[in-house]
């Protein structure tokens, strides 16, 4: 026994040993505002990633390091969880019902109103595009990486998902492919610009942090939808971090139910409320045995024997709540055409107004209907910075106005302020209804000028001064700065040295012995408009 135990115990000693300065595979930090210097602090010279869209930093910790960003409050740190893709095996390719998917919605309907999708950016995060001469792509960005140990490149633009046949393909020629022989009417949204996000290679189970930074990317282009058909089994909170701050930024996120069968929770992040979740029906209107219903879903669709493009570019049968998702993700990108100034909220809810009785939306669409515009519109005031406007408004309206033909606010009352605007500017303001049924009118366009600012902003107060170590001289103040605020300039002895944006300033070079020094602060706003001066004294004994 004496002779096992020394090996054992050495063996135990070696291990903990080791266990300290492990790291583990890419860690997923979520963190709140303001909390990114302490992380840094903690990381010190590990390299990290920092995707602010999504208040995300990614890294390979130290069980150290994760401990004490453990203790950090709220501050999340999560293992880079796999993710599936929602496919099932596809057939080969034949003609019947080959349209029942887009007759279940009412396709035809807004296609008889000229509807594509062209005024939407799409989103695909996936395992890749293969692009062919009816499926175009705008961006190619891709997250996933190589690895080094098979033949292929995971870090390429390919998809090989689906066993090879390719899934965001599949995917995506649902969404915008263009009308041709084998499918006739083309994708829901033909016209929609699509960027391809691959998290995953399709070989290989994608990771949650590259879904995290695909997330961030598409917040930072500012496109209006994205389609995630895939899911998680767990509740990660980088994952649910990420779709609110995607809604924060005005996105809709629409993903897939899952393919675990009718008695299983909806997966992640189908499952969270800031996201669309879509189920999957057969052609009669039966839900599909393999979608994930045992929690309500917000949205049906056709996702069984759905025709769709492979990675090679012919056309095959596939089967899934990732071939449903996509169906809502291009319908909702008509009505973004059809109600274009209708908020994201409104038009989810216009959408499930559409739903039948198995709550698969029809495009049971009315054409524009055009509601009177503004009679008139007068200016109240003018300002250097501010315009006050009053506007008719009819019962059940709201005014949308424009600055030089950008949207600024939305108001339902009569008076409506314009803030911060640049003094002595001439501007195009434009004003338009839209009702409660998103239909619209055409703007009325004045031009105004703002008035020369010729306002000095308040002296800076609370003026201290301090030699340092170094014998340079430290300056600090407070003022509230004003909506034009500029810059501060700072004076040593009447002699200008320099100038900042902040309430401190060090000077560059040490002051000298035994001498008086006044320095001199001066508050400027963007019309070059100076407060008066602020004073502080100092002299160096040492």
């Amino acid at each position: 026994m004496k002779k096992l135990t020394i090996p054992f115990l050495l063996s135990l000693s070696l291990f903990l040993l080791n266990s300290t300065n492990t790291y583990a595979k890419e860690s997923i930090i979520s963190f709140p505002k303001n909390a990114v210097p302490k992380i840094e602090q903690i990381l010190e010279d590990t390299p990290y990633q920092l995707y602010e869209n999504v208040q995300v930093i990614t890294a390979d910790l130290s069980n150290t390091q994760i401990q004490q960003l453990h203790k950090m409050k709220s501050v999340v740190v999560e293992k880079d969880e796999h993710l599936i893709t929602e496919g099932k095996e596809s057939q080969v390719f034949s003609l019947p019902n080959i349209l029942w998917n887009f007759q279940s919605i009412k396709l035809d309907h807004a296609r008889k109103l000229n509807l594509t999708g062209a005024t939407s950016k799409i989103a695909v995060i996936d395992t890749g595009i293969n692009e062919n001469q009816y499926l175009k792509v705008r961006n190619h960005v891709v997250f996933s990486k190589d690895d080094p140990q098979t033949a292929i490149n995971e870090g390429d633009q390919k998809d090989r998902g689906h066993s090879g046949k390719g899934h965001g393909t599949a995917v995506t020629s649902i969404i915008a492919t263009k009308p041709f022989l084998a499918l006739s009417k083309g994708g829901i949204a033909p016209n929609a610009v699509i960027d391809s996000l691959k998290y995953a290679d399709g070989t290989k189970k994608g990771k949650s942090g590259d879904i995290v930074k695909a997330v961030d990317w598409a917040i930072e282009q500012k496109v209006d939808l994205i389609n995630l058909s895939s899911g998680l089994q767990k509740d990660l909170t980088s994952i649910h971090q990420s779709m609110i701050k995607a809604r924060e930024a005005g996105i809709i996120v629409v993903a897939s139910a899952g393919n675990d069968g009718q008695d299983h929770p909806l997966r992640y992040p189908a499952s969270y409320k800031e996201v669309i979740s879509v189920g999957s029906i057969n052609q009669y209107a039966d839900i599909s045995s393999f979608s994930n219903s045992r929690d309500a879903v917000d949205f049906l669709a056709p996702g069984e024997a759905i025709n769709a493009f492979t990675s090679n570019g012919s056309v095959q049968k596939m089967y899934g709540t990732s071939f449903a998702a996509p169906h809502i993700t291009g319908m909702l990108a008509l009505l973004a055409e059809r109600y274009p100034y209708m908020p994201d909220a409104q038009l989810i809810e216009k959408l499930k107004s559409l739903r039948n009785a198995h709550l698969v939306p029809e495009l049971n669409l009315k054409p524009v209907k055009m509601i009177d515009p503004p009679t008139s519109f007068v200016y109240q005031s003018i300002t250097d910075h501010d315009m006050t406007l009053q506007v008719d408004l009819p019962k059940k309206t709201e005014a949308i106005v424009s600055i030089n033909g950008v949207e600024a606010t939305r108001s339902s009352k009569s008076i409506i302020k314009l803030k911060k605007l640049k003094s002595n500017t001439i501007y195009a303001i434009g004003v338009r209804f839209t009702d409660t049924d998103g239909e619209w009118s055409d703007e009325v366009v004045k031009g105004a000028n703002t008035l020369l600012d010729k306002s000095p902003p308040d002296v800076p107060y609370d003026t201290t001064s301090i030699v340092l170590k170094s014998n340079q001289v430290s300056l600090k103040w407070k003022l509230k700065k004003p909506q034009d605020f500029s810059h501060f300039l700072i004076y040593e002895n009447k002699k200008r040295i320099g100038q900042t944006k902040n309430n401190h300033f060090t000077t560059v070079k040490a002051i000298a012995k035994k001498k008086h020094f006044t320095y001199t602060i001066v508050a400027v706003d963007e019309d070059g408009n100076r407060s008066k001066k602020a004073y502080s004294k100092v002299i160096r004994y040492r």
